[in-house]
């Protein structure tokens, strides 16, 4: 368990290194996605559903 762990905290560590090397504002990039997909898969629509967006 504890290798999986360390596993995925090298890839995290290595993605927002290469985020800040490319300047990428992670936190800005997260919230633009996500807005997108609020208009994308309003919730009222797909609330509790694995249905895909027909858009």
């Amino acid at each position: 368990m504890a290798e999986e762990h360390s596993f995925n905290d090298n890839v995290m560590a290595y993605l927002l290194s290469l985020a800040n090397v490319l300047e990428i504002d992670v936190f800005s990039a997260m919230a633009a996605k996500m807005q997108k997909n609020r208009k994308k898969y309003p919730a009222e629509k797909f609330n509790g559903t694995w249905e895909k967006s027909k858009v």
